[in-house]
């Protein structure tokens, strides 16, 4: 309908975003951290509850609804707390002990697609495509594909 190349992210695009551009996070909230709603979270060997304005996570026991808690700091919401998601990559418990550091796209064949997400941004596993069921904690979200390119420097 928009004429644009729209596919799901890969691993690679979608660990990107939820790392709010790359960096060292586990968690794709608006700060890093989780800050859960009705539950005590540890902290520095201290639980802490967190006030409503702090929240920006649902507790352990329910999803949410989208965009119930702030995004994360590129303005994506529920990376972290809600659902698992599909990306466009096959799935390989060893790929990365062998894949391209730069902007990996997974192996080029496989029986299983990777899901991320849930609360971890390190969070991966493999499922088949075809499910036996509907299971409401399993999502995708989708991507705008556009050819970049690395400038390098010599």
């Amino acid at each position: 309908l928009t004429g644009s190349p729209i596919d799901l992210p890969t691993e690679a695009q979608w660990e990107y975003a939820a790392r709010n551009r790359g960096k060292h996070l586990y968690y794709a909230t608006n700060n890093g951290y989780l800050q859960p709603k009705n539950g005590r979270h540890l902290v520095d060997g201290r639980y802490v509850d967190y006030t409503k304005d702090e929240w920006n996570i649902g507790d352990s026991n329910n999803s949410y609804h989208v965009k119930l808690y702030p995004p994360n700091p590129l303005g994506l919401y529920d990376l972290s707390g809600n659902t698992q998601e599909w990306v466009n990559d096959w799935y390989s418990k060893d790929y990365y002990q062998q894949s391209p550091e730069l902007d990996p796209h997974g192996p080029s064949t496989g029986t299983k697609k990777v899901l991320r997400g849930w609360d971890l941004t390190t969070y991966r596993t493999g499922e088949d495509i075809v499910q036996d069921e509907y299971y409401s904690s399993i999502g995708f979200r989708c991507a705008l594909q556009q050819k970049t390119t690395i400038n390098s420097t010599k």
